[in-house]
């Protein structure tokens, strides 16, 4: 396993086939088109990773801030979350920030046909001093939760129909779409 794998936003060492990528990009740039409004980007960066992940964290950090200058782009927040989240299986919902914001996640993965897995991983484990089980879900070191007109939008990583679309794929379409707005406006102002 190189570097590479094993820090992978997405969870999966496993990269998509060609026709896959093709695919990726047309439905990030479906999903960019569907905002009218400027959509605003969350990210969520793990706590307490080693040295060679802080660096990766690092440059997705810059690469959402630089996103701050993009019309596409309204607002940007970057945000820490543990390794791990616990819930007790018989208490009530934790209403925590980042409870709220996985549950959030988790709601529109469920609605619109994506999972969080393998980026986010589920399982029920037993404490060995009360016996009691509780929920533990590990989560990613990198997500971006992307908000528009309609409340959360996006998840990303996130998988759909096989295919998963990582951290880098969005922020590939975005500069993308930045990109052909660009040469559509310079196209216009010479044409004027």
């Amino acid at each position: 396993m190189t570097d590479d794998d094993h820090y992978r936003a997405d969870g999966s060492s496993e990269a998509p086939a060609k026709s896959e990528r093709t695919d990726d990009c047309v439905r990030l740039d479906q999903f960019l088109d569907q905002s009218t409004d400027a959509v605003t980007i969350e990210l969520w960066l793990r706590e307490g990773t080693g040295h060679t992940v802080r660096d990766v964290q690092a440059q997705y950090r810059q690469q959402t801030t630089a996103l701050e200058t993009s019309p596409q782009v309204a607002d940007v927040t970057i945000r820490t979350w543990p390794t791990r989240l616990f819930r007790d299986l018989d208490q009530e919902a934790v209403s925590g920030p980042v409870h709220r914001a996985v549950r959030e996640m988790e709601a529109w993965a469920s609605e619109n046909g994506y999972s969080l897995a393998p980026a986010f991983q589920r399982r029920v484990v037993r404490s060995p001093l009360s016996g009691r089980r509780r929920e533990e879900v590990t989560l990613p070191i990198v997500c971006l939760a992307i908000h528009g007109d309609a409340g959360l939008e996006g998840v990303f990583p996130a998988r759909h129909d096989g295919v998963v679309y990582t951290v880098e794929d969005f922020y590939e379409a975005i500069r993308d779409t930045a990109s052909e707005d660009q040469v559509a406006d310079s196209a216009t102002v010479g044409a004027e």
